[in-house]
Order: structure tokens, then sequence, then C-alpha cells
């Protein structure tokens, strides 16, 4: 045996030994998180395709929505019962607040959709927020459509 020799064999058989814990590592890795991961049918979420008209809490596809009455941004009064009654368009509502990272990120495609879409009367409601952030908010993504406080 040349003197480099034995080195160079220590040095693959470490390499070995990391590769093989690095494996075993991954395969851990992946059992505990699949493990975490669950089946579909234990998640918080339900499954919509489970949802059936025997659920009271599911409406019916041709029901109406309950009625509600709330003060607009600009002074008015946006009512549901009101709209349907003098306005065939149907209504997209879109609860929201302005302290909600997500509604922050999707209030523009809806301002956008609002405007391509005149046949559809949009309107978002203020949810658990106070008037002057909801107006700030408004007034900086620049929001078109209605806009009321519940």
């Amino acid at each position: 045996m040349e003197p480099d020799q034995k080195p160079r064999r220590t040095s693959e058989l470490t390499t070995w030994i990391i590769l093989v814990g690095v494996f075993v590592a991954a395969i851990a890795v992946t059992v505990v998180i699949g493990s975490r991961g669950g089946s579909s049918s234990d998640t918080t979420f339900p499954d919509l395709g489970d949802l059936t008209a025997a659920d009271p809490n599911v409406p019916a596809i041709d029901e109406t929505a309950p009625t509600f009455s709330l003060q607009t941004l600009d002074g008015e009064v946006f009512d549901l019962a009101a709209h349907v009654a003098s306005d065939d368009r149907p209504v997209f509502l879109n609860l929201w607040a302005s302290w909600c990272a997500p509604c922050r990120a999707e209030m523009p495609a809806i301002n956008t959709a609002a405007q391509r879409h005149p046949e559809v009367l949009f309107v978002g409601v203020a949810v658990k927020d106070d008037a002057e952030s909801a107006t700030a908010f408004v007034e900086e993504i620049g929001v078109t459509y209605t806009i009321a406080i519940d």
C-alpha cells in the first residue's frame, strides 16, 4: 500500500458516511411531514363536494341571500332588498378589512373586475374595521366600487 492511499480511503469513507446521513435525514423528514399532513378526511376545512342541501347551513342554488342594509363610505345606504327590487344585476359581495393582508392583496383585482363587468354590482363591506382606516385603504388602492362599513 502506498502511504497516500490510507488518507484517501478515510476521506472517501467520510464522504459516504455524510451522504448516507443526509439520505437518512431526508427520509426521516419526509416521513414526519407526511405523517403531519394526514389524509384529506381529517382536514379542518370540509370537502365542498360533501356539502348537501340537507345541511341547513348550505344555501340552495335558487335561495335569496338574507337582506341587509349598510352605510356606505360616500354617505349613502346600500340595501340589498332595495337593490334586488330595482336592479336585476347580480351582486358580488366582498367582505374585507383594512387590517387583513389577503384582503389588501385581492382588492386591486376585485376593483379591476368591477370596472370590467358593469353587469355585476360589486359591493365591499369593511368588517370589524373603522371608517377612517377603511376610507384610507380604499383611497390608497383606488377602489371605485361601492364600499360599506358593517
